[in-house]
């Protein structure tokens, strides 16, 4: 009927024809079909393509062109406008059916629609929904994906995103990791450190993190430490890792290590919510280490975290908290418990005592003396206060680490732990 008009540049009259000829339920071939199936998706008529679908399926059920396009429909109607909801049961109707119909080429909604399950796991944490994940990022093909990183420009700023080959692997790992599959994290991880060129929001980190919390699920210990030990220096900064390895060195019955970790993972968290399982378990490490006051608190603390977002309680009968705690303020027990967890992170630290003696132009780091007349650099992320902002000729205390002169190619003691005297 339609074999003489264009696909792509449809006159108005043409549109009008074509749209009539629907409405009237003429008689319609292959690529009638086809053409309308387009014309209603430019116009944006996402149900009428639907519509259409089903209706050359029925007449047509070998004929795979109209599947695609049926992908981007489901990617125009829901995720766009962002009605990808896991809880929603037609919603996953709709990915059940599409998942054997679109192809697996880089033109089809495959990949984007993998993606879109994957950012809405934060949202729906449940087995079923990251199986759903794991299958839709499986079944796309990661060696046809771009492995070139996207550049996005936001206000005049320029922003460097993961190639979609790393959001790929990233996606994958946190699925297997989270389904418990933990020799195919592994290799997902492995093969992403060894082929990713430049890595971005933090994978080189995350990456190690879940071969760490991989190894750790298969009772390699050793191999967990490993890898720990092979990390870039900002792993002392991510409370997440740094938790996990309270997990090892607890359950290698190092005390003292376990003790070490898991408070200054508590230090370096800043939102408190997402360390609430490791607050619970860490309650249960403190009670058994004769510190009863303290792991009261931490088991507070994660029944307030609990109530506060309203997540489910979980059931301790063998927990009880005295009153007076159970009546403390949020702010009261961290109060109490940072000064704590300070203690504990400041045990078999040297400090050494100085002044501010210079500022870079950023004034966000510069260099520190020492009474002994030896100069550090330091930086303002590595002072412990909430002012920032030092003034040359403070007095100060601080500890001393290794880091990465990158001007120079050397290691350097730098100053960190920097509190006022």
């Amino acid at each position: 009927m339609f074999e003489n008009y264009s696909k792509k540049d449809l006159t108005q009259q043409e549109q009008e024809e074509i749209i009539k000829a629907w409405e009237d339920n003429a008689s319609f071939c292959q690529q009638d079909f086809f053409i309308c199936m387009n014309l209603f998706y430019k116009l944006q008529r996402y149900d009428d393509c639907i519509k259409v679908y089903k209706a050359c399926e029925k007449q047509y059920p070998d004929y795979p062109y109209l599947r695609d396009k049926l992908g981007w429909v489901f990617y125009q109607k829901y995720i766009k406008t962002d009605k990808l909801k896991l809880g929603n049961e037609l919603i996953i109707k709709w990915l059940n059916f599409l998942f054997d119909k679109i192809s697996n080429n880089k033109f089809s909604a495959r990949w984007i629609i993998a993606k879109s399950i994957c950012k809405e796991l934060t949202n729906a944490s449940t087995k079923a929904n990251y199986q759903l994940a794991f299958k839709w990022v499986n079944s796309v093909d990661v060696h046809q994906l771009e492995d070139k990183e996207k550049l996005l420009e936001v206000n005049g700023k320029k922003m460097r995103l993961p190639s979609d080959k790393e959001s790929w692997y990233s996606n994958q790992a946190k699925n297997l990791l989270f389904l418990e599959m933990y020799d195919q994290c592994l290799q997902i991880c492995k093969e992403a450190l060894r082929t990713v060129r430049v890595f971005h929001s933090n994978n080189d980190l995350w990456f190690p993190y879940r071969q760490l919390k991989s190894y750790y699920g298969l009772g390699k210990l050793d191999e967990a430490r490993q890898v720990f030990q092979n990390m870039p220096e900002k792993k002392l900064t991510n409370a997440f890792i740094l938790t996990s390895m309270f997990e090892v060195e607890r359950n290698s019955n190092n005390i003292e290590q376990a003790f070490q970790y898991a408070c200054a993972g508590a230090l370096a968290v800043h939102e408190h919510k997402h360390l609430v399982n490791f607050y619970g378990d860490f309650a249960h490490f403190l009670r058994n280490q004769n510190m009863p006051r303290e792991a009261m608190l931490h088991k507070r603390l994660e029944y307030i975290l609990r109530e506060e977002n309203d997540w489910p309680q979980k059931k301790d009968t063998t927990f009880t908290i005295e009153e007076e705690i159970t009546a403390m303020s949020k702010k009261e027990i961290l109060k109490e418990l940072t000064n704590f967890w300070q203690d504990i992170n400041d045990r078999n630290k040297v400090y050494y005592n100085g002044k501010v003696e210079t500022l870079l132009a950023d004034n966000k780091s510069g260099f520190v003396r020492d009474d002994e007349g030896k100069k550090y650099y330091f930086n303002a992320r590595d002072i412990r206060d909430k002012n920032k902002n030092l003034i040359v000729g403070e007095k100060i205390k601080f500890t001393l680490v290794e880091r990465l002169d990158k001007s120079k190619g050397i290691m350097k003691l730098n100053a960190v732990d920097i509190c006022r005297i």
